[in-house]
């Protein structure tokens, strides 16, 4: 387990397990693998067992939203933390390769495609954003990156 402090709020702290899955699906999908670790933190912490309602596992994935590409992929399981970091990472990519920007892509996997871009269009960050992008920037220092 690394340690590092983000704005001296709470210190985020990545086990070595999910370094070892984000890096996997981060080369895979050529993703920043601390974007990935980033999402893992600010939704569960980086436990795999939460729900919340209906979003499930360590990224908090909704699966009815996503039961096309869970069949493609074969994930069966989303409180597994591969399968759901594998889906999570499937989909950032699909939004990054549309358009680079960090945070459209992570205000479309927050708030779906047409909300996530309007907001994008309109020069609006939500917060959910800018703090996955914060702890991104600062676990990318924190590996030397």
């Amino acid at each position: 387990t690394m340690s590092i402090n983000v704005n001296a709020k709470e210190e985020v702290s990545i086990p070595y397990m999910i370094r070892e899955i984000c890096e996997k699906y981060g080369e895979e999908y050529n993703i920043c693998p601390e974007v990935l670790e980033a999402i893992c933190w600010h939704e569960t912490r980086c436990r795999e067992e939460l729900s919340n309602g209906s979003c499930v596992g360590i990224t908090q994935i909704n699966g009815k939203y996503y039961k096309e590409e869970m069949e493609l992929l074969g994930i069966d399981d989303l409180y597994d933390a591969d399968q759901n970091i594998h889906l999570c990472a499937y989909m950032l990519k699909g939004y990054f390769e549309e358009d680079e920007d960090l945070y459209r892509v992570l205000m479309i996997w927050n708030c779906g495609y047409e909300r996530g871009t309007k907001l994008f269009n309109q020069g609006i960050y939500t917060s959910y954003a800018k703090d996955i992008a914060q702890i991104s920037f600062e676990l990318e220092r924190k590996h030397k990156k």
